[in-house]
């Protein structure tokens, strides 16, 4: 098996076991929201956006891994 690093050190990967994985809806940066503050435009509109495609996400059968 492959290693993998981990915050715990290096481990083989066939010690993992059961994994869930996760999704990121918003990735902002404190450096990029103080110096940029219009990129991630404004925040109920990006919250609706979201919802909308996370909401067509569910309507193909997608649902997160952990649930």
């Amino acid at each position: 098996m492959a290693d993998l690093n981990t915050a715990g050190g290096v481990i083989d990967t066939g010690d993992l076991g059961v994994t869930l994985m996760h999704e990121h809806v918003f990735m902002m940066t404190t450096e990029i929201a103080q110096n940029y503050p219009d990129a991630f435009g404004d925040e109920a509109r990006r919250e609706a956006d979201a919802v909308a495609r996370l909401n067509e996400l569910k309507a193909r059968g997608w649902t997160p891994s952990s649930i």
